[in-house]
This record gives structure tokens, C-alpha cells and sequence, in this order.
């Protein structure tokens, strides 16, 4: 019976995604609201940026009318009931993680229409991560990375708000081509829904398929356009961006949290801490480009176009192979980790994953010197 709730929740988000984005198009050309061509841009036309003003609102109205009607139906309140968890400790996590998102939405708003200075979001960002950590959602067990298990709410909280914030700014940088942020977040919340569904944890698998029910129908709009020409392509912009990746981070950090009275289900993953796996690409590449402004003398904040997907535009794949090209390398990295996570410890995972990305950058390095020596 659970899993109907699951498609009910995706295909009110689904639905309700495909009739308001076109509105949302009709709004940006009547009101000239457009994300315009410059230097960092890969479009070449004016394209609106207001696709992610959708994705608050219809995510949380699909979880709340699913939610609604699994109520009517069972009025036992088994479908959002976690008892480890608990009702109250629920419902107070609700309520701060879309205080949070509600915060991210109109920042988000403010800086695709008129622009806000990174340490205005930063701030922000901030206050999302207390946010969660006064919820009682927080990294309290390492489980093995970096050698660490249980860890004390004085290290655990600001790990909490720096995770919070390094995973936000990893969305919103990886959203420089066509479909990839979505793209990586799609395949992320797929994720996510399943292993919270085999967790028994249905209301976070609620909040993970709404998502993927506004990002799918916003993909194809975002790679693909909506009519002739291209006319009605869109982009998320910050406010859809600062939204899923917040999504995200709550999301994870609450799967990979130890909790004392949890049944664990080693057959479905040994270790939660893996769960970070699909966000491998998006902070991989953030280290990455922030390494090389501060190496250049750059100012970390500053954007350029160093990010892999420029560097595999650089060497003469088109935007569309690069976007197939990063989504496969997430799935891979996805795929690998979940199967080694059975056999070898997580520390050894991730020194693994360091090396593969790292060698894919010294490849993009010789094949860019290489383009460049060619007459």
C-alpha cells in the first residue's frame, strides 16, 4: 500500500510541473525576465531562469496532499510514522527544513531577478544548516570515514552546517550546461527514495519522489525546450538550485544518522555513510575548481569556467555529450561504491574515488594542451 502513496506523491508533483512551467514561460516573456547571453554563459539566446520558482510550492503541496489523503485512508498516521523516530520529532523536522527552503526561495528569487552578493547566501546558508541541526538532524556518527564512528555534538554540529553548505553550493555551481544539475539530481533522489523505502521510512521517500516529480518534467524542458526552435527552454536558476540542494543535504545527512533504537538493514547497504555517493560529482568538482582559484590567486568565490563540464566543452565535446558523459561518470561512481561497500572499508571507497577523479582530470589536462598546441 505504501509504494501507491509513493506514485501518488510523483505524479501530483509530475502533473503539476508540466502545466505550471509553461505559465511560468508565458510570465518571463510578457514581464522580459530572461537570463541573457554573456562570457560564462553556454546559451546563445535569451532563455528565462525562473524554472526552479516552481519547485517549493509543487513539492510541497504533492507531500502534503499525499500525505492528506494517505490520512483519510489510514487514519493511524502509519504512513508518516517512524517510531524511532517519532510523530513530534517529525513534524519538527518538517517545519525547519522548509523554514529553510522557504529562506533559499526567497533568496533564490532575489538573485535571479535583481542579483545578491554570495555572502548574502552565504548567511543564508548558515541558517539552514542551524536550522537542521536544531531539528535534531545532524552527523553523529561518521560510521568509519576517515576512521571515525560516533562523534560529539560539538564536532558533529558544525560538521552538520558545513555539509549543509558545501552540499547547497555544489548543486548550484554544477548548474552550468543543460540538464546537468537536474540531471545529477534526478539520478541522486532515485537513489535516495529507495533506500529510504527499503529503511521503511516512507515520509522521506514522500519528499524525495515530489522532487523527482518536478525535475523530470523540468529537465526535458531545460535540455530539450518546449516548442519549435527551442523557443520555451528554461533554466532553475538559484531558487531551484539553493532548493534541491538543500533538499539534498537534509535528506542525506538524515539517511547516514545513527539512530539508537533503528533496526539496521545491513542487507540493503552496510554502511549509510555511502549514501553520499550521489553527490560525488557536484562536491568532487567544487574541491577541484576551489583548489585551482586559490593556486592561481583567484578569489575562490569568484566564478570562472574551470568546472569539468567546461573542460570537457574545451576539448571539443558539444554541451550534450558532456551532459551524457558526467551523468554516466555519477552512475559508475554510484554503482562502484554501493557494490565495494559490501567488501572494503568506506575510507578505502573514497581514496578510490579520489584517484579515478583525479587521473579524469589529468586526462582533461593533456588533452587540453593538447588542443592548444594544434595550430
Amino acid at each position: 500500500m505504501y509504494f501507491y502513496y509513493l506514485i501518488i506523491a510523483f505524479c501530483l508533483a509530475f502533473c503539476l510541473e508540466l502545466i505550471v512551467i509553461p505559465k511560468i514561460l508565458v510570465i518571463s516573456y510578457k514581464k522580459n525576465l530572461f537570463d541573457e547571453p554573456g562570457e560564462r554563459k553556454q546559451h546563445s539566446g535569451s532563455v528565462s531562469r525562473l524554472g526552479g520558482v516552481t519547485f517549493l510550492p509543487i513539492i510541497l503541496f504533492a507531500l502534503c496532499m499525499t500525505i492528506t489523503i494517505s490520512l483519510y485512508i489510514d487514519p493511524s498516521m502509519e504512513t508518516i510514522q517512524i517510531p524511532e523516530i517519532g510523530i513530534k520529532r517529525i513534524f519538527i523536522e518538517f517545519s525547519f527544513l522548509f523554514s529553510g527552503l522557504v529562506l533559499l526561495y526567497f533568496i533564490g528569487i532575489m538573485d535571479d531577478l535583481i542579483g545578491v552578493r554570495y555572502t548574502t547566501k552565504f548567511i543564508v546558508q548558515i541558517l539552514c544548516g542551524i536550522f537542521m541541526v536544531m531539528s535534531n538532524v545532524w552527523l553523529n556518527d561518521l560510521n568509519g570515514f576517515l576512521g571515525l564512528n560516533a562523534i560529539s555534538k560539538w564536532v558533529g554540529y558544525p560538521l552538520t552546517v558545513f555539509f549543509v553548505i558545501y552540499i547547497i553550493n555544489a548543486i548550484n555551481l554544477i548548474d552550468g550546461i543543460d540538464g546537468l544539475a537536474s540531471g545529477l539530481s534526478i539520478i541522486a533522489f532515485i537513489v535516495i527514495a529507495y533506500l529510504f523505502y527499503l529503511k521503511g521510512y516512507l515520509f522521506f521517500s514522500l519528499i524525495s519522489v515530489t522532487a523527482l516529480g518536478c525535475l523530470i518534467p523540468f529537465f526535458r524542458y531545460n535540455v530539450y525546450g518546449g516548442g519549435k526552435k527551442r523557443k520555451k527552454k528554461i533554466f532553475m536558476g538559484d531558487t531551484g538550485s539553493l532548493a534541491i540542494g538543500m533538499l539534498l543535504a537534509h535528506l542525506l545527512i538524515r539517511y547516514s544518522m545513527t539512530i539508537p533504537d533503528q533496526i539496521d538493514d545491513i542487507a540493503a547497504v552496510p554502511n549509510p555513510f555511502i549514501i553520499f555517493s550521489v553527490v560525488l560529482i557536484p562536491c568532487f568538482d567544487v574541491v577541484s575548481v576551489t583548489i585551482y582559484r586559490i593556486k592561481t590567486g583567484h578569489n575562490p568565490f569568484k566564478p570562472d569556467k574551470n568546472h569539468l563540464h567546461h573542460k570537457l566543452i574545451r576539448i571539443g565535446l558539444s554541451p550534450s555529450k558532456s551532459l551524457v558523459i558526467i551523468l554516466a561518470m555519477s552512475i559508475l561512481f554510484i554503482a562502484i561504491n554501493f557494490m565495494l561497500i559490501r567488501y572494503i572499508d568506506i575510507k578505502w571507497i573514497l581514496l578510490i574515488d579520489i584517484v579515478i577523479y583525479l587521473l579524469i582530470h589529468l586526462w582533461l589536462r593533456y588533452k587540453l594542451n593538447r588542443t592548444q598546441e594544434e595550430p
